[in-house]
C-alpha cells in the first residue's frame, strides 16, 4: 500500500510539475510587485507585513487554482482511470491530493517569505527570535 501511494504521489508530482512551477514564478513575481510598490510609497509598516497582503488574496486564488488542477481537473482527464485501477481506498487518494496541495501552498508561501526575509534584513533590524516568531505566526 505504501508503494502505491508513493507511485500515486510521484504521478500527481509529475503530471502536475508545470503547475507548480508557474504558481512559484507567480508568487514570486507577485511578491517583487508588491515589495517594489511599498518601497516607492514609503510606507510606515515592515517589509515582512507584505506576507500577509500575499496570504490574504494571492494565495486563495494560487489555492483555488491548485485544487481544481488536482482534484477537479482529474475526474474530466484520462488519468482517472490510473488512480482507480491502484490497490488503494478511494479516501486515501483525495488525502494525497489534500497532502500534495498543503505542501505546494506551503512551499510557495514559505518561498515567498524567505525572499523578503532577505530583503527586509537590508532594511531593518531582524533577529532570529523575530524571524521564528513571524514563521510561526504565519
Amino acid at each position: 500500500m505504501i508503494s502505491s501511494l508513493r507511485s500515486l504521489a510521484s504521478k500527481e508530482l509529475q503530471q502536475h510539475r508545470f503547475l507548480f512551477l508557474a504558481t512559484a514564478a507567480f508568487s514570486l513575481l507577485v511578491a517583487w510587485l508588491l515589495f517594489r510598490i511599498y518601497s516607492a510609497g514609503g510606507g510606515g509598516l515592515s517589509y515582512l507585513s507584505i506576507t500577509s497582503v500575499f496570504a490574504n488574496p494571492v494565495l486563495v486564488i494560487i489555492a483555488f487554482v491548485v485544487g481544481q488542477r488536482l482534484v477537479a481537473a482529474e475526474y474530466y482527464g484520462r488519468t482517472q482511470r490510473f488512480i482507480e485501477s491502484l490497490p488503494i481506498r478511494h479516501g486515501l487518494v483525495h488525502w494525497v491530493k489534500y497532502a500534495i496541495g498543503f505542501y505546494a501552498l506551503l512551499f510557495f508561501l514559505c518561498l515567498v517569505w524567505i525572499n523578503l526575509v532577505i530583503a527586509a534584513k537590508g532594511s531593518e533590524p531582524v533577529s532570529g527570535q523575530f524571524i521564528a516568531l513571524m514563521f510561526i505566526r504565519m
